[in-house]
């Protein structure tokens, strides 16, 4: 099956030269495309016995398929490195001592085009290597220089199962080939050069970054990997955004760049995209240094700063920011960290030892370009002072960092290679059991070297390297996966000052899978200035959550307030937590506390002023009743019905003395006094008045003639007056049946207290309370209405009026007040307003008789009363005289209005009735009205000036 397998493969390749040959229309096979590398050896040789093939970028690509300019920064350095290794490293005599075999090699330049690649795989798996003399098939490539490069490499020598080792293919992509491919690197992947990246974002807090990659296996390989690490994969608790991800064609035109920029700097005016200042760059070594003499060139930088992070292509690179100037400052860069080996620095001090005559003469060419490129300034490099420069003077040359890992992998084919024979033959040479079956030429079986490279583990003096199945990497055991920061600053050391070199790539730090991010210098930019914040909105405040204004990403946010009684954790949240029931959130919103517990007492304003008032309304009252008590049987006191005065003043007393339990700690007896001390206290209050207005309005406006009203007794009026006030206890009673006084814990959202309360603020039982005193209070101001003609000297109508008034406004005007008030205040609400009634009756229907009886004494006796009932007769007698006159026109009758007449017996007793006993109409006509009218005597007036009821 091999046999048949590699005739086959000799059938294809042999077809496929005969169309290269021909020049047909596939450009894959067109050797005219090499541009200026037609005009030299399009390689470097050497012979012997078995041929390690290589492909490196010596020169740029001017666009698809042909070659530009030498590129100093990497190309040319690889491929000596390669030549070096195989020339001079331990392993290459040992061959030749222990197996008697020569390595030779044949290094291929790409010109970074894949075109031109896929024409030189052709030649390695033809019948010979064109560059050497036919026969000689390589068996081991190196190769290629790039992820993109190096995946068409791997789909062209996987066919011919050809193993190649890459020493700078660092994508993801490459790790999925799968067991079938005999493809192996000597680099990290990218997914760690990705995370050494993230490591710096969250260093310096950026996050919120843009991307620009390019469209090849490298650049979209990243591209994924960040897009899935924003998204919250990975291990890393740091969470950012990407403002923009970008992709660049490979070979793309100057036109790309601006359209790149252009969607960089989109949305200029939109806040969270101007704040990605941070930009990074995962492209070619040339696309990254195209794009950023864009960004120069656009003067974009000037109204907006930016810092770019450039990865391993360009890191370490001076000669591509050769045309940056200071532009350059502040580019931070990683590139995968290679202890120090001693043949890194034997072939760097050689290498940079170098003059342009020390350089081979086969390949002239390459080297010409390289040294005009190192040396712009230099036209004929034969004769002095051109003569004597070195690769080191130059002021754009700086060591490639994929030197190390070249020679890496020019080691791992030799050790492959010296294994593979050493294990299969058993005398010294090249055996027939360890070549491949192809046509001719002596190539090592791939299947063997398959077996051998993965079990590999070299050892020199100084690193031991192992293979890594995962990532298909040969890696330095004691640090696989490490990188280097470097950041872009002003030359500092005397060599870079002689060299004429103004910036270069500083270390500032080392990351590593195990030990993460390790600064060790400041990153600054050129001028000094800090680098500058890349986020997309300040961190919140405390008791602030993220209101997220993106749906890609939690980046973007605006800060919200948490509402009363909730919080947030931390400043990272986006949305805040209610506190429980027995807790509150703390001053800044950041947890909870547990409440206090507290009640209502005096502390507040309103409830000291109630207090106040109390104080001063029980003192007067105090004052008001002894007062009375002591003048109990003088005219003014007997005139305004004791009994009923007696129930006020008891009211009122009592209405004051319920202010204490309102700011005692709430209890079951306290909660009681609460509900049955105000609706009670209000009731007697109000059902008092109430009788004494509706007892005045049936004497003084009941109709001429009518009979004696009933029901005006003392008695009477305090049965009228316990059955009102019977008729609020009943509600009460139920109303403390229904819904027992309880106090219970409230929470105050707005003030965080925990306050314990009565349960009866809002309940449906002080509404049916209060409902009924409104009704006693709307018929006392009915009856006040009605009364308000009567005169002062007989009646108390006017202050009455002025006491229903007040408290009806005071009333109404605490309804929505207490509605609308906090809950700590809703019982002070409650009770002052009841207070304020109670003063208003006091000062109103107490104070002008307490004043009179202490300050004017001579008011207060029995001829004062009979003065006023005089002048009341007579304005009664003209009343009833006008009314018959009124009568007699009616009905034709004469007139005789100047003839004295006796007052008849309704009228007699109307005045006796109104007039009263003492004075002011009350219970002195009560007596008057028992003792005097039943049955009635003749009349005792012979006249109206003869009038005098009060004797």
């Amino acid at each position: 099956m091999k046999a048949l397998r590699g005739a086959w493969l000799g059938i294809l390749v042999t077809l496929l030269s005969m169309l290269k040959v021909k020049g047909q229309s596939s450009i894959l096979f067109n050797s005219s495309l090499y541009g200026p590398c037609t005009t030299a050896s399009p390689c470097m040789s050497r012979q012997g016995a078995i041929i390690v093939g290589g492909f490196f970028s010596v020169h740029d690509s001017n666009n698809k398929s042909t070659c530009g300019d030498v590129r100093p920064g990497g190309g040319l350095q690889r491929l000596e490195a390669a030549r070096w290794a195989l020339e001079n490293l331990p392993l290459v005599p040992t061959l030749a001592l222990n197996t008697q075999t020569t390595i030779g090699y044949d290094l291929r330049d790409t010109c970074s085009t894949e075109t031109i690649l896929r024409d030189h795989a052709l030649e390695f798996i033809n019948t010979g290597s064109s560059c050497i003399h036919r026969g000689k098939p390589v068996s081991i490539v190196l190769g290629a220089s790039s992820s993109g490069l190096t995946s068409a490499l791997t789909n062209i020598l996987t066919l011919f199962d050809l193993p190649h080792i890459s020493y700078a293919a660092s994508s993801d992509i490459l790790s999925m080939s799968g067991d079938t491919t005999l493809f192996y690197r000597t680099v990290p992947t990218d997914q760690y050069q990705v995370s050494s990246v993230i490591a710096l974002m969250e260093h310096f807090n950026w996050s919120y970054v843009s991307l620009v990659y390019s469209n090849d296996d490298y650049g979209q390989a990243a591209n994924q990997d960040f897009i899935q690490r924003q998204r919250g994969a990975g291990n890393s608790s740091f969470r950012f955004c990407l403002a923009a991800s970008i992709a660049v064609g490979v070979h793309a035109e100057d036109s790309t760049y601006h359209d790149a920029l252009a969607e960089l700097t989109r949305n200029e005016d939109t806040v969270w995209h101007r704040n990605a200042t941070i930009v990074i760059l995962f492209m070619s070594a040339k696309s990254s240094q195209r794009f950023l003499e864009v960004v120069q060139g656009s003067g974009v930088l000037q109204s907006r700063p930016m810092t770019f992070i450039v990865s391993d292509t360009l890191s370490g690179d001076v000669y591509s920011l050769r045309n940056l100037g200071d532009k350059a400052l502040g580019i931070l860069s990683v590139e995968p960290y290679f202890a120090d080996d001693d043949h890194v620095k034997m072939f760097l001090d050689d290498f940079e030892a170098r003059t342009f005559s020390a350089f081979p003469n086969t390949i002239g060419n390459w080297y010409t370009d390289y040294f005009k490129a190192l040396f712009p300034n230099c036209t004929n490099f034969n004769s002095p002072p051109c003569r004597n420069h070195r690769v080191r003077d130059s002021k754009l040359y700086t060591p490639d960092s994929k030197v190390a890992s070249t020679i890496r992998a020019a080691e791992v084919a030799l050790t492959a290679i010296h294994e593979t024979l050493r294990q299969t033959c058993v005398a010294p040479g090249f055996c027939s059991a360890a070549r491949d079956s192809r046509p001719t030429g002596n190539v090592v079986d791939s299947t063997l070297l398959s077996k051998i490279l993965p079990a590999l583990n070299i050892t020199n003096n100084k690193t031991r390297v192992a293979y890594d199945k995962s990532t298909r990497s040969f890696l330095d055991v004691a640090h696989p996966y490490r990188y280097v920061v470097k950041n872009v600053k002003r030359a500092n050391s005397s060599v870079m000052q002689q060299s004429g070199r103004t910036v270069d790539f500083v270390e500032v730090g080392t990351w590593s899978r195990e030990m993460g991010l390790r600064m060790t210098q400041p990153v600054r930019l050129g001028n000094g200035e800090a680098l500058q914040k890349s986020i997309c909105a300040e961190q919140c405040l405390d008791g602030y959550y993220r209101r997220l204004l993106t749906t890609d990403g939690d980046c973007c946010w605006s800060c919200v307030k948490c509402a009363p009684h909730h919080f947030a954790r931390d400043n990272t949240v986006v949305s805040c937590v209610r506190c429980p029931s027995s807790m509150a959130a703390n001053s800044r919103q950041t947890g909870c506390v547990d409440l206090v517990q507290e009640y209502i007492g005096y502390s507040n304003a309103v409830g000291g002023f109630t207090v106040a008032l109390t104080v001063i309304g029980l003192v007067a009252t105090l004052v008001v009743s002894a007062v009375f008590i002591k003048n109990m049987t003088t005219p003014l006191v007997v005139a305004s019905s004791r009994e009923l005065s007696t129930c006020l003043l008891i009211g009122i007393l009592f209405s004051y003395l319920l202010v204490f339990p309102f700011f005692l700690p709430p209890s079951p007896a306290a909660c009681g006094i609460r509900r049955v001390g105000l609706g009670f206290t209000l009731s007697l209050s109000l059902s008092a008045l109430l009788v004494k207005t509706n007892r005045i309005s049936r004497i003084f406006n009941r109709r001429s003639g009518a009979g004696r009203p009933k029901y005006i007794s003392p008695a009477s009026q305090l049965v009228f007056t316990g059955c009102f006030v019977l008729v609020e206890v009943i509600l009460l009673c139920v109303w403390l049946i229904l819904q027992p006084p309880t106090p219970f814990l409230k929470v105050e959202t707005a003030n965080s207290k925990l306050l314990l309360v009565c349960k009866f603020s809002s309940s449906f039982g002080l509404s049916i309370s209060l409902a009924y005193n409104i009704i006693l209070l709307l018929l006392c101001t009915y009856y006040g209405v009605k009364t308000r003609k009567i005169p002062e000297n007989f009646n108390e109508a006017k202050y009455i009026n002025f006491s229903t008034y007040t408290i009806c406004a005071v009333s109404f005007a605490f309804i929505p007040a207490f509605a609308t008030v906090r809950e700590d205040i809703k019982p002070t609400m409650l009770i002052l307003p009841h207070i304020l009634n109670m003063t208003c009756m006091l000062a109103f229907l107490f104070v002008p008789k307490a004043y009179i009886i202490v300050f004017h004494p001579e008011k207060n006796v029995r001829s004062t009363a009979r003065r006023k009932s005089k002048d009341y007769g007579r304005k009664y007698q003209m009343r009833h005289t006008s009314r018959k006159r009124q009568s007699n026109n009616s009905t034709g009758s004469p007139a005789d209005s100047d003839v004295a007449q006796p007052l008849p017996r309704s009228a007699q007793t109307d005045i006796l009735d109104e007039c009263g006993n003492k004075d002011m109409l009350d219970s002195g006509v009560v007596f008057f009205l028992q003792t005097n009218l039943t049955p009635m005597p003749p009349s005792p007036f012979k006249n109206t000036n003869e009038l005098e009821v009060c004797r």
